[in-house]
């Protein structure tokens, strides 16, 4: 049964005492191979810093065969534009907390007041889990739901809505995706609702399109989009998955208003504030992102909460390299849920550091 989580839990779980011995920062930057183009600015290069730690571990004597040394690796990659810190902010950050717990047992208290820097409280999440998990002998799911799934569907991503687009999309058709995300909001919003009218008159019956406009339109252009693909697409509005972020600026009475206007799924991804209550939610749909989120143990209690409230949940990844992006795929497995699941961007990275999970036929095996 899937239930609320804490550091706290996971760690009186596991019957042992992490000191933490050695630690090491490595950044990293990497460029993209096809510019990430967002309403914030286009990306050109992901950076962030590995996490390194090494720590000692005393246990009780109900855990035996496991080494009195273990290291771990966690992955920070801030992007301001999706609301973390930036990279100078987390260097020092990381530098100063695990500083202050050299030498020292590793406890509950290990991502206090690290709130503002979620980036950073992942990677020192990430760290934990990994040697949790290790000693248990249990991968990264498991420790959140033991009846995890052991396949994710996956959603691929085509880039920003153009004339040459529907090659990719038929690229991605061919490789067994069945759900594939495009960026709107980019340009003109008739020329883009007539290209995805296009579009949709050329997708395999089975595929369905995620949009995602990252808060680039107003209230009049949403209603003008969603009228448009009612009125000139019907025979395959069903193919459209969901529209996320479509308003410049969020307002939970107009959300709720567009919704009822039409049969496609809002969804929101950066408006949403981890305090945020789900009762009530203007829209069926929340995209979260865990890497902006601070962590798996928050997102996975977001999810939770917001699943109780009848709403559909959506992990998607940050462009993380290999390293966040299997942690990503372990909390996508945990949640269960039979969605789309945003984890294939290793192949928009130059590097991914170490191999990322491997996506067959849309599908990702863990």
């Amino acid at each position: 049964m899937k239930h609320i989580v804490s550091l706290k839990d996971i760690l009186q779980s596991c019957h042992a005492q992490f000191a933490l011995q050695k630690y090491q920062l490595t950044p990293y930057r990497i460029k993209i191979k096809q510019p990430w183009k967002t309403a914030a600015g286009t990306i050109y290069y992901r950076q962030g810093i590995l996490v390194h730690i090494t720590v000692k571990i005393k246990t009780s004597d109900r855990i035996v065969n496991i080494p009195d040394i273990v290291s771990a690796t966690g992955e920070c990659a801030p992007m301001p534009e999706i609301g973390t810190e930036s990279q100078a902010d987390a260097q020092p950050i990381l530098t100063h907390k695990l500083s202050s717990y050299h030498n020292k047992v590793i406890d509950e208290h290990w991502l206090d007041d690290l709130e503002p820097y979620p980036a950073s409280c992942f990677a020192l999440e990430m760290t934990l889990l990994s040697i949790i998990s290790s000693i248990q002998n249990k991968n990264i799911a498991a420790l959140f739901n033991p009846h995890y799934s052991h396949q994710i569907k996956v959603n691929t991503v085509c880039g920003a809505i153009n004339n040459s687009i529907i090659k990719h999309i038929k690229q991605a058709e061919s490789e067994g995706f069945k759900c594939i995300k495009i960026k709107t909001g980019l340009g003109r919003i008739q020329q883009e609702a007539e290209l995805l009218l296009q579009i949709l008159q050329q997708l395999s019956e089975s595929t369905k399109i995620r949009l995602d406009c990252n808060k680039s339109w107003s209230v009049k252009q949403t209603r003008w989009f969603l009228n448009f693909l009612h009125k000139n697409s019907s025979g395959y509005i069903k193919q459209i998955d969901s529209l996320e972020e479509p308003l410049a600026f969020y307002d939970p009475l107009e959300y709720s208003r567009l919704q009822k206007l039409s049969s496609i799924h809002l969804a929101l991804d950066e408006s949403i504030q981890p305090t945020t209550s789900f009762e009530n939610y203007p829209v069926p749909r929340i995209v979260l992102k865990p890497m902006a989120l601070g962590g798996l143990i928050k997102t996975w209690n977001i999810a939770l909460k917001a699943q109780d409230a009848g709403l559909e949940v959506v992990l998607t990844s940050s462009i993380e390299t290999g390293y966040g992006l299997w942690f990503v795929s372990f909390l996508s497995a945990a949640l269960n849920n039979n969605q789309y699941h945003g984890l294939a961007t290793a192949q928009w990275l130059e590097d991914t550091l170490i191999e990322a999970p491997k996506i067959q036929h849309g599908t990702i095996t863990i």
